[in-house]
This record gives structure tokens, C-alpha cells and sequence, in this order.
């Protein structure tokens, strides 16, 4: 499950900080409704494993995200920090996790803090003030005046910006506002030919970000029932793109474009009177819903090509096995993304 992997890395560092072993576990908030319910889970598990290594004894942390910008805040036993940043990635759990890690690097160094955390004690009530003043008489005013001038003010809190946190390297900075990434995924693979159904196997990889991405796609069909007289087999190769909208919850649309070879191998005694191979273009959308552990995913797909032109085996005036124009599919994928 999405939590094994986590907690199996982080275990060593559960045991080897004292303030663990001592205290509760941190609370994680996430505040985003952008997210769905699997990556609110992800990015709850990717920030409680950050917070359990960092070192640093951490009470809550929560996660707020808006239209334009993301907010995180980090609270410990004797200071909070808020980090706000701008969205300036599509992906806002990439923008969540980079806000949460400037924080814990600001708490673990407090030389880089632009906030102090306030005294716990009460400043003096103005009641107190005047009972401690000297008692009043014609050089009382200028007197106060004199001493509220020399005291030290007490400057308000101030509003952290992302210039006052630990710079980043420039590599690690530029990749994250790219969300460039390599995703790569197999599995088995199923359509619907005319009077029999193919199965097989699929492998997709891709390059780019969740809102636009460049996919080379591969496939391998049979029929599931071979006809007594012949094998069939079908192979393909696609090239499209893959998009993930922020408002589909999730959901992500590929379209392609590509070419399908089928080859018939006869079985003895038949003997073919013409090729026993044939190519057809194609054209195919599918939809895909993954579901994250991790960089890991399961992806279920549902399909559809449109092929150039029909192909038929017709064995003594009989049709054996047509591919028709509309050839619909079901897939489900093992995928692993690569940051």
C-alpha cells in the first residue's frame, strides 16, 4: 500500500531520533481541493516521511493551497514558520513539497530565519505602565517623553518572503518549475475484433509534464480463440500526446497516431494464395485514471482505433477474422515515474 514505502525507508530514522521516540507523531494537514483523494494521500505520506528525517521535532505541519500560490506552515514546540510561494507549476504537489522542505530548512537553521519566535512572556498591560511611571508633575510629560524615545521598539512580526530561505541549487530549482519528467509502463492489453477478442500486451513511455506530454506506444494482440487454420498476430507502434487538466480530477486523454502490421500464419496442410501479411494506419484516443503509490501507479485505460481500412482472412469464401475500421480496447498498466 501507498504508506509501505514511506515508513519502510524512514524506519532507521523513527528509532535514531530521540524527539520520536519520546513525542507523538506529526500531524499532517493537507488544505487543497485541487488534489485528489490519492494525491492528497501521496503528499500526505511524502511530508510525514520528510518531517520524520529531518531532524528537527516538528508538532504540525499543514498544507494549503489556492489559485495561485501555496502555503505551508510548520510549527515545533517553540516557533512556527509560514512559507508562501507562488504556483508557478501546474503540478501544485511538486509546489506543496519544495514549500514544505524551504520550511523545515529554515527551522533547521535559524541563523537564515527572517521571523523570531514571540517571548512566551505577556509585554506589560498599559495599567501595569502607569502604576511604574514616576508621579506626575510638570517635568513628568517630557521625562516619559525622553525615556520612550531612548527604549528599544519592538518591531512587528515580519512577513516571511522566499528571498529570506536557504537558496537552492539552480539545477533542483529549474526542475521542479518544469516538472519535466520520464514515465515509463506495461501490462496486458485487450480488443475487440469481430466475432473474437485479442489479447496481448502494452508499453508505453513518455516524456514531459502532467499537463503536456510526448508518448511512444507499443503493442502485441492475438486472438484469444486461434482459428484452427491459421495464427494471428498484430503488432503496432504509436506516437501521440497525453494531456492531464487540472479539471479532470485526475483524469488524463492521449491521442495518437500510428501503424498496425498483421501477419496470418497458416497451419498445414493450408497453403495461402495471396500475402499472409498486411499494414493499416491508425488513429486512437484513450483514457486513463491512474492511481499513485508513490512514483508508482496503476493505470486503467479504456481505448479506441480507428484503422485506415478493414482487414479480413477468409479461409474457402468464409470470413475467419476481420478487423474491422472501429476497433475498441481495455488496458491496465504498471507505470513508474522517473524525476
Amino acid at each position: 500500500m501507498w504508506w509501505v514505502a514511506p515508513l519502510v525507508h524512514t524506519s532507521g530514522a523513527l528509532f535514531a531520533q530521540q524527539g520520536f521516540l519520546q513525542g507523538n507523531l506529526p500531524v499532517v494537514e493537507i488544505r487543497c481541493r485541487a488534489l485528489t483523494r490519492e494525491q492528497v494521500s501521496e503528499i500526505e505520506a511524502r511530508a510525514r516521511a520528510d518531517l520524520m528525517t529531518s531532524g528537527v521535532s516538528v508538532l504540525e505541519a499543514i498544507l494549503d493551497c489556492s489559485s495561485d500560490r501555496v502555503t505551508v506552515t510548520v510549527s515545533s514546540e517553540s516557533v512556527s514558520i509560514e512559507q508562501t510561494a507562488a504556483r508557478y507549476t501546474h503540478d501544485v504537489r511538486e509546489a506543496l513539497i519544495e514549500a514544505l522542505d524551504t520550511a523545515l530548512l529554515r527551522l533547521m537553521h535559524p541563523e537564515h530565519q527572517a521571523v523570531l519566535p514571540a517571548p512566551h512572556a505577556p509585554a506589560p498591560s498599559a495599567a501595569a505602565e502607569s502604576e511604574s511611571a514616576p508621579a506626575a508633575s510638570g517635568d513628568g510629560p517630557a521625562l516619559a517623553s525622553a525615556e520612550d524615545a531612548s527604549a528599544p521598539t519592538r518591531s512587528a512580526p515580519v512577513t516571511p518572503t522566499r528571498s529570506d530561505v536557504l537558496p537552492r541549487p539552480e539545477a533542483a530549482s529549474v526542475e521542479r518549475r518544469s516538472s519535466q519528467a520520464v514515465d515509463v509502463g506495461a501490462g496486458p492489453l485487450g480488443e475487440w475484433w469481430q466475432g473474437s477478442i485479442a489479447a496481448g500486451a502494452s508499453l508505453d513511455a513518455g516524456y514531459g509534464s502532467p499537463l503536456l506530454s510526448l508518448r511512444l506506444q507499443f503493442g502485441a494482440l492475438t486472438q484469444v480463440q486461434q482459428a484452427g487454420a491459421f495464427d494471428a498476430l498484430e503488432l503496432s507502434a504509436a506516437i501521440g500526446v497525453r494531456t492531464q487538466p487540472g479539471w479532470a480530477q485526475g483524469g488524463r486523454l492521449s491521442a495518437s497516431i500510428g501503424a498496425s502490421w498483421l501477419d496470418i500464419a497458416p497451419r498445414r496442410p493450408f497453403e495461402p494464395r495471396g500475402g499472409t501479411d498486411v499494414w493499416a494506419g491508425f488513429a486512437a484516443l484513450e483514457l486513463s485514471r491512474p492511481v499513485w503509490f508513490g512514483s508508482w501507479s496503476l493505470v486503467p485505460s479504456a481505448r479506441v482505433r480507428l484503422f485506415a481500412g478493414e482487414r479480413r482472412v477468409i479461409l474457402d469464401g468464409h470470413t475467419e477474422l476481420a478487423i474491422r475500421r472501429l476497433a475498441p480496447g481495455l488496458a491496465v498498466a504498471l507505470a513508474h515515474t522517473f524525476e
